[in-house]
């Protein structure tokens, strides 16, 4: 089976102009996992986390592997004509700091996609190294400049604008 993968940066993300398309009431319900979950990290004073964004093309899918002679169980609901949320089911597994979501694009999404993500990366903590960087970044770039190391709840706010953005 060929396997396509493709890894992009948030900059790739807007320069591509990329959206995550789930519709509004399934923004907002993920939107309000990502503001509690970072709301939490903040208290921790945890800082340089991300969103892996796994991107599965359903129709991509069904090319690459139309010639395997084993089909799996996930192969024949992808093959059922009308595809809907309901039929994709939330993976929600809770293990130390393991936790995976799913979800499909929007109903009137031609171009259907899963969705997989999840927080990563969650044990950059605040401290007085991260602190120091952060002067000396400001005092080379100027205060205005935008510069990565910033407290934890400045970094919060600046993730949860950037992933409110990219969902329609």
């Amino acid at each position: 089976a060929v396997v396509s993968t493709q890894s992009t940066g948030d900059k790739d993300f807007i320069k591509d102009e990329m959206r995550i398309k789930v519709g509004e009431e399934k923004r907002a319900e993920i939107m309000g996992m990502l503001e509690s979950d970072v709301k939490f990290l903040a208290t921790l004073k945890i800082m340089d986390y991300s969103l892996l964004l796994g991107v599965h093309n359903v129709a991509r899918g069904l090319e690459e592997h139309s010639g395997d002679e084993e089909q799996s169980s996930s192969d024949d609901l992808l093959e059922s004509e009308e595809l809907k949320a309901e039929d994709i089911p939330e993976y929600e597994e809770e293990e130390e700091e393991t936790s995976i979501h799913t979800c499909l694009t929007d109903e009137s999404i031609a171009e259907k996609e899963v969705y997989f993500y999840g927080l990563i990366d969650v044990l950059t903590k605040y401290n007085a190294t991260k602190r120091a960087a952060h002067t000396a970044k400001t005092m080379k770039h100027g205060a205005g400049a935008e510069i990565s190391t910033v407290r934890p709840d400045q970094y919060a706010k600046r993730f949860l604008e950037f992933m409110n953005s990219s969902f329609t």
